[in-house]
Parts: C-alpha cells; structure tokens; sequence
C-alpha cells in the first residue's frame, strides 16, 4: 500500500530519512479494525519520529509510518474519526498517566497510508457536522488544547490567556477554544504574518516577541529549577572545550550499555519488566535510539549556554515581582536542594514546597502531587489578585492577568513527554 514513513532516526536531518512509497498493509488484531485512510494532518511529532526521538522506553522500530491523526472509513462504509490515544485496555482514569500510554507511530504504524490498524474503540464515529477535513486536525493538536484549557488552567470567562507562538497547531487550536468560551486571548509571534492570523481566528489582542505586555503575570511556577549553586565539577567539565568532548566520546560508546545493563537487573531483581516512570534518567540513557551523536553535541551546547548565562540569569532574578511557587526534592540529584533555598531567598515573594521521593523528574514521578501542588498556589494567587482587584477598582487602578508562567528545567520535562503531553 501507499505510505509515508520514516526509513531511520536522523536528528542533524530529519528529511533525508523521509520516504514516500509501499509498505505492507497492517496487520489487525482482534479487537482492532482496519481504517481506509482519506484525510491525515501534520503535526511536529511527525518531525520527532524523523529524527528519532521518543519518550516510550523503547526506540522506534523504523520503518515506521508516520501520522497521529487521521479520518477515513471502516470496512463496512461507516465513516470515522481516529481517536489518536492508546493505552492498557484495562486502565481506568486519566489515560494520560497510563504508563502504557502511546500514540500512533510511535509503537505502531501511523495514519500516513491507504490503511491503518486502530484500536476498535479508536475508530470514533465522525458527526455529520465535520467534514472529514476537519475531523483529520481535531485529534493531537486540539485534544491538547482543549485539556490544557478547560482541564488544567482554570481559566473562566472574562479572564485573560497568552498564548504564546501564535500560529502553530496547539495554539491555534487555544486560540480558538478560548474566544468560544467567553476568554480575553493575547498571542505573540514572531512574524506579522504570525500576528494577522491569530488576529483572523480571534485574538482580541497580538504582540511580537519581546514587545512588553499592558498586565503582568500574576504567578510564576519553577519545576526542578536551574539557579544559584546549580552548577557542580561535572557541568564545568562538560562544557570546557576538549574535555566536553572527549567525555561525550566515552558516553556514546558506554553510557547506553551501562544503563540498559542496570535496567535489566534491576528488572530481574523486581521479577517483572519496568514501567516507563521508573528509573526515568537510565530509561532515557539506555534507549537513545539512533543519532545519539548530534543529541549529545546538543546536550554539550546547553552545558555552555547554561555556564554563560547563568550570571546573566541569577542578576534577575530580584526583577521577578510575581507569587512564585518552587517546587523542589531533597533527595534531588541532578538540582541540589540549596539551589531551590537559594531561589527562594533571592526571589522578592517565594514559597518552597519539597515533594519528598520523586528526584529531579517532578511531573512524571509526581504527577498528582505536582497538580495539587499547582492548583492549591493558583487558588491561593487568584484570591490574591481578586482581593487587589477589588481594591484597585476602588482607586481607579488597572488589573491583573489572571495566568500562570511555567519555567522549568528541559532536563526535568523531557522524560516526563508522554505524562504531560496532553497537559500541555
């Protein structure tokens, strides 16, 4: 059958790995239907799958089609959107924090061929009202929108979102969500053209990138954080130039074979394999799957840029006016606790709260401590701004944004993709 895969992970250049020609059509389970594809969308994912970068504990098996989303028709003619999230048939709850948690191509075919293999309970029923067109978008980009919007934020009519890189796929999608729900939506871009489009879909306001907001954020949330003290011998060593490089030459040829090897035994001890939430750094270690070479001259860049500009970082720290909640681990290996003490100290109005046994990977390990955790200080932070609100009408003051910044360490999130994907 026709498809669009791709043939290998190349990370220094994703295209050259993009193929357009026959692969064998899929194979269905039982339990499982067969789709004849008519219309797929592009996301950034598909990009990631080109490169060969994932967050499953297992690398991708190339060749693999791509796609996430999809409509199309089952066998018997019905008509039907591909429902992108798969999981344990058997979980029950949020399926976010399934640790079986995938979506197509990423551990089965994508959606870029005549025929894809979904889950029955995948295979949605398309309304009557959406175009088959339509339907193809509504899947990763809008999901993710919507959750981030009306699961997590706790925006309400009348307040205020930014959504920042105006003309992509989620923010498009938020851009949209939020004017239909009665929310005030700002957007940047870096582009005019970027600006005209958020404008066209309904954003009350557009700025470009740096330009200064007429409200400032409200409360600002550090996961894990970089910050005073963050920076031990080893991030010295690998970003001096030379040694960076020769001990980047020493992990490309052990550090996937010491990791996978720990991960096994620690898997025989346990008598059963591990979950992806375990042991996040080895998991992430032990599977780099292939171009390993440029993600670690990646990884060497970030250890230079952090050295350069933490200086830059730490002096502006006092410029930050806003609520701050800081979340941190004691047992942190990664991020010592005293930098978190130290932030706090420096910062004019933080508040250190310690999540006791989850390391340096707060959202995956965490999750619903992290959530409360969020949820409780915003609660908190609303009522302030309601209380200062009220007051300020009173005199004749301006309001506040109701929102939230999240900054957080990569490092902490990027194991922490297939939790909080769809949390934005």
């Amino acid at each position: 059958m026709f498809a669009v895969y791709a043939s290998e992970g190349n990370l220094e250049n994703p295209l050259a790995s993009l193929v357009v020609g026959e692969r064998p059509e899929p194979i269905v389970p039982e339990g499982w239907v067969r789709v004849k594809v008519s219309h797929a969308s592009l996301n950034r994912h598909d990009i990631f799958t080109l490169m060969g970068v994932t967050a499953q504990a297992v690398p991708i098996a190339f060749p693999m089609i791509l796609g996430n989303d999809g409509a199309g028709t089952l066998d018997d003619g019905s008509e039907v959107i591909i429902y992108p999230v798969m999981g344990s048939p058997d979980w029950r709850g949020d399926e976010t924090l399934d640790p079986d948690w995938n979506i197509f191509s990423e551990r089965v075919p994508g959606t870029f061929a005549d025929y894809v293999a979904v889950p029955r309970r995948n295979a949605i029923s398309r309304p009557a009202g959406i175009s088959a067109l339509d339907a193809s978008v509504l899947g990763t980009a809008w999901l993710t929108a919507y959750r981030m919007l009306f699961t997590k934020s706790g925006l309400k009519p009348g307040q205020t979102m930014l959504v920042q890189g105006g003309s992509g796929g989620v923010a498009t999608a938020l851009i949209q969500l939020g004017c239909a729900a009665g929310i005030e939506v700002w957007a940047t871009s870096r582009t005019r053209e970027g600006r005209e489009l958020a404008e066209r879909l309904g954003a009350h306001r557009t700025f470009a990138n740096g330009e200064k907001l007429p409200r400032r954020v409200e409360a600002v949330i550090l996961l894990a954080s970089v910050g005073p003290g963050c920076v031990n011998g080893w991030d010295r060593l690998l970003a001096a130039p030379g040694t960076g490089q020769l001990c980047a030459l020493v992990a490309w040829r052990l550090t996937p074979w010491i990791a996978r090897a720990r991960l096994a035994r620690t898997a025989r001890r346990r008598g059963r394999p591990l979950r992806p939430d375990e042991h996040a750094n080895w998991q992430v270690w032990g599977h780099p799957g292939r171009g390993h070479r440029p993600l670690w001259r990646t990884f060497l860049t970030e250890q230079r840029a952090l050295l350069r500009e933490l200086g830059e970082l730490e002096h502006a720290i006092a410029s930050v006016q806003a609520p701050v909640l800081l979340l941190s681990d004691p047992r942190d290996t990664l991020v010592p606790l005293d930098t978190a003490r130290r932030l706090a100290r420096a910062l004019p109005d933080a508040r250190l709260q310690l999540i006791d046994g989850a390391g340096h990977h707060l959202p995956r390990r965490a999750p619903d401590a992290v959530a409360d955790a969020i949820v409780a200080f915003l609660a908190a932070a609303e009522a302030q701004a309601a209380r200062d609100e009220t007051r300020s009408l009173t005199f004749g003051g301006r309001r506040r944004v109701k929102s939230a910044v999240v900054l957080a360490d990569p490092l902490a999130l990027a194991g922490s993709a297939d939790a909080y994907r769809g949390c934005g």
